[in-house]
């Protein structure tokens, strides 16, 4: 198991403009013998909501007013599951 947290954090240099802190939860399972590995990896148990939130220009407010940020939505929850072998 592991939990990624990540502060609350500023997208403006002038830190008026805050983006809130965020968990996720992921989760792991693996059994190895000789050469093989077979493993199931869970990401992001809860899915929870996250996204990568920047402000790369410096600028307060864009055109109309609002906050001058772009939003990159990330990876909701999911199943990997997988065999590999060692040579």
């Amino acid at each position: 198991m592991e939990a990624n947290i990540w502060g609350e954090y500023y997208l403006y240099y002038a830190n008026r403009v805050e983006y809130p802190s965020k968990t996720t939860v992921d989760g792991s399972v693996s059994y190895s013998w000789s050469r093989y590995k077979i493993w199931v990896l869970v990401k992001n148990i809860f899915d929870a909501e996250v996204e990568r939130a920047i402000n790369s220009d410096g600028e307060l407010t864009e055109a109309g007013g609002g906050p001058a940020t772009a939003y990159y939505v990330q990876d909701g929850a999911y199943v990997e599951a997988g065999v590999s072998v060692g040579f």
